[in-house]
């Protein structure tokens, strides 16, 4: 009987299919793991085994080392975690020429992460690569992911996400990935409506611009498709 990479892996439990370069393997065992397909790099530093699905739980385990109590995965990051295809684009910048599925596919740059104004600002670990900013969040801003054997990891809700992503990034950026948010069901009308209630938001104006644009360009889309009907 022949053997795997993963026959010869020690027990792990549920939450610990991940493996961080230079901790379990040296970067020369890493790349050959990876090349043979053993591995799956979800960062420049961690990866999954082969085995384990591709879910929002394991992306969010892998980018989550160092996060302080009280701070939960937003911004770029968080769509990194919901929908890695347009998140990887807004994470870091994929260097030209890259080809090979999994690299155009990972964490690139520093985790972005929010806290409440209503807490002290979190302390992040001085080695952890982790942007923080403080913001209010309202109920049903935050889902939790339920790590086996461990405690939650908060990252925004899909519409929270679309809401931060639309207030701080420019138009041409971040069209796509509104785009993608509404194919995994957000209501960008109803993003819409809560910047219209919430005048002191931040980004506000431009979040609206780039919404209004965009639904507004939907509306003509239907409005065609429904008279070549």
């Amino acid at each position: 009987m022949s053997l795997t990479f993963e026959d010869l892996l020690p027990p792990q439990h549920p939450g610990s299919a991940l493996f961080r370069r230079g901790r379990y393997v040296d970067a020369i065992t890493w790349d050959c793991l990876v090349r043979e397909g053993h591995l799956v790099p979800l960062t420049d530093e961690i990866a999954r085994l082969r085995s384990v699905p591709a879910t929002s739980l394991i992306r969010s385990m892998a980018i989550a080392r160092g996060r302080p109590a009280g701070a939960a995965i937003c911004d770029a990051s968080a769509l990194w975690v919901h929908d890695p295809a347009s998140g990887a684009r807004l994470t870091g910048q994929i260097p030209l020429g890259t080809r090979v599925a999994h690299r155009r596919l990972i964490h690139r740059g520093p985790v972005r992460m929010l806290y409440t104004r209503a807490t002290p600002r979190p302390r992040a670990p001085a080695d952890a690569a982790i942007v923080l900013r403080r913001t209010s969040v309202a109920d049903g801003d935050v889902d939790l992911f339920q790590v086996p054997g461990g405690p939650p990891i908060p990252v925004t809700s899909l519409t929270r996400t679309a809401l931060d992503l639309a207030s701080r990034h420019p138009a041409r950026e971040i069209v796509p990935a509104l785009q993608a948010l509404a194919a995994l069901g957000v209501d960008l009308e109803a993003v819409e409506h809560r910047l219209h209630v919430t005048p002191r938001w931040i980004g506000r104006e431009r979040a609206l611009r780039t919404l209004g644009s965009l639904l507004d360009g939907n509306s003509r889309l239907d409005r065609s498709a429904a008279l070549s009907a």
